[in-house]
């Protein structure tokens, strides 16, 4: 995209980090710092959940439409040019996530750093061109991230250095010994079922839908990356393979309110360990690297799962009932072969809600009779 007067858009860039290149390009005299600032401003709600407000990719807010129109920028190229490739967003103030890499190569071949939708993707905590685990930056998200994200990047320019390894916000499992390529397939696999409109799992038959699918992996992941709260242990990405306690939400969520903050605030390993879950249970490992896997878990500390059903097990405690069959609704009239990839894990969820105890028996029966188990085994 080329608009005369200002500076070409980077590959997969966010529209507030094109801006802020603009207002500190010299040949863009038509914008500023003052009102990138503004720009950035009316569109920041900070710990708002419920927030209809997002600064990079909120282009229907007054904001968005007065800027377009003060610098005569064509709302419908801008909208189609900087909208997201995937749905599944982290929120907008926990967007921290960058490759240090790809910002010094921005500033080298563009004299400025630059924020890529891909770092705001809950289901992309890897740099693919890089194939490095994220890094987070210490800064408060302002105008100005792609810049202090510069300014913080890690000692010695390594994301894999020794003290980011066993970071809380990394997680406990050694980057030695994880090969991040493992989980870079699942994230090519996840990217794929945004773009086609057929996917064929492992073993089937017959293709299915891909927005079924990637409903039902959004649905998992929001599972595993559940926040703790006040009365709620964490799902099972934040804490199966975690040093340390996990941070405790003040606010009294209810099941689904966790699991969007929890999946929209996560760090990029906790988001990687949850798209290793989703691999393990659609079976999209081979045994090569499932083997890998539960290397790099044991040699860090930590037992590898027994069986997917054990994942389901380990799903946060359910408060209701209501809660519980809210959950499992999310998986009804699925097609048989990803009914068959699941039913192991929804047994280990019913038994976690039989644990929490809230079930009624009858009512089980009756939603059986519409998801009937299947077995499946690696």
């Amino acid at each position: 995209m080329k608009l005369k007067g200002w500076p070409r858009p980077l590959c997969d860039e966010t529209f507030t980090s094109w801006i802020f290149r603009s207002a500190h390009n010299k040949h863009c005299k038509n914008f500023n710092c003052d009102e990138g600032e503004a720009y950035y401003k009316a569109t920041t709600r900070l710990y708002e959940l419920e927030s209809d407000s997002d600064f990079d990719f909120d282009f229907n807010s007054a904001a968005f439409v007065d800027l377009c129109s003060d610098h005569g920028l064509p709302q419908s190229l801008m909208r189609a040019y900087f909208r997201p490739e995937s749905p599944f967003l982290c929120l907008p103030y926990y967007r921290f996530s960058f490759c240090p890499k790809c910002i010094r190569e921005d500033i080298t071949f563009h004299g400025l750093p630059a924020w890529r939708k891909s770092w705001c993707y809950i289901t992309s905590p890897i740099c693919v061109k890089h194939k490095a685990i994220l890094t987070i930056t210490d800064e408060i998200p302002s105008f100005y991230k792609p810049w202090d994200a510069f300014a913080s990047e890690p000692p010695d320019s390594d994301p894999q250095h020794e003290l980011l390894m066993h970071s809380r916000r990394w997680g406990g499992i050694s980057s030695k010994v994880l090969d991040v390529s493992i989980a870079i397939k699942i994230q090519k696999w996840l990217e794929r079922l945004e773009r086609e409109k057929w996917c064929l799992l492992p073993g089937a038959n017959k293709p299915v839908s891909s927005i079924q699918v990637s409903h039902v992996a959004g649905v998992l992941i929001k599972i595993f990356l559940s926040s703790r709260t006040r009365f709620r242990g964490p799902g099972a990405a934040r804490w199966l393979f975690n040093e340390g306690p996990e941070y405790i939400v003040s606010e009294n969520f209810n099941y689904r309110e966790s699991m969007e903050f929890g999946s929209g605030s996560a760090s990029p390993y906790h988001r990687m360990i949850a798209i290793l879950m989703v691999g393990y249970v659609f079976r999209l490992f081979s045994k090569n690297d499932l083997h890998k896997l539960i290397f790099a878990a044991e040699s860090s500390g930590f037992p590898w799962l027994k069986s997917v059903e054990g994942l389901g097990l380990h799903s946060p405690w359910f408060h209701s009932e209501d809660e519980y069959l809210e959950l499992v609704a999310d998986f009804y009239c699925l097609d048989d072969s990803v009914q068959g990839r699941l039913s192991h894990f929804l047994t280990g969820v019913e038994c976690a809600a039989y644990r929490s105890k809230v079930l009624d028996s009858s009512k089980m029966k009756f939603w059986k009779g519409f998801f009937p188990f299947r077995d499946w085994s690696y």
